[in-house]
């Protein structure tokens, strides 16, 4: 939230920050499971590791997923991957202690976001 109490939106209009950082899994922005196809991402595959990290972090069970986004606490975009073609990814953000999110979009726009903690 900022200041005046507003969600804090990414570019394509998610929570980027909500405050809820002790109880934060996979969120899935579009709750409806009457409106998840054949393709859907199943988050109950999707694995963040290790969490929290020193820095680097793997991301596995990506095989629906087409874009993989990380932002810093701020909302600012680390990195993103697009066009995935990957099971699993793996990210190094060694020496950039802090709290980020990371956004995974399957092909459908369907979004979810975890938080990962670096030390």
């Amino acid at each position: 939230m900022d200041e005046n109490g507003n969600p804090i939106l990414n570019n394509q209009g998610n929570n980027v920050v909500d405050g809820n950082w002790s109880t934060l899994r996979w969120h899935a922005c579009e709750c409806d499971p009457s409106s998840l196809g054949v393709d859907a991402m199943n988050l109950d595959e999707i694995k963040l590791y290790p969490n929290p990290t020193t820095g680097a972090f793997t991301i596995s069970g990506l095989e629906k997923v087409a874009t993989i986004e990380v932002y810093n606490s701020l909302g600012q975009e680390v990195t993103t991957i697009r066009n995935n073609t990957q099971a699993s990814v793996s990210f190094d953000l060694t020496e950039k202690t802090g709290i980020y999110m990371v956004t995974v979009t399957d092909h459908s726009g369907r979004s979810a976001t975890q938080k990962v903690i670096v030390k």
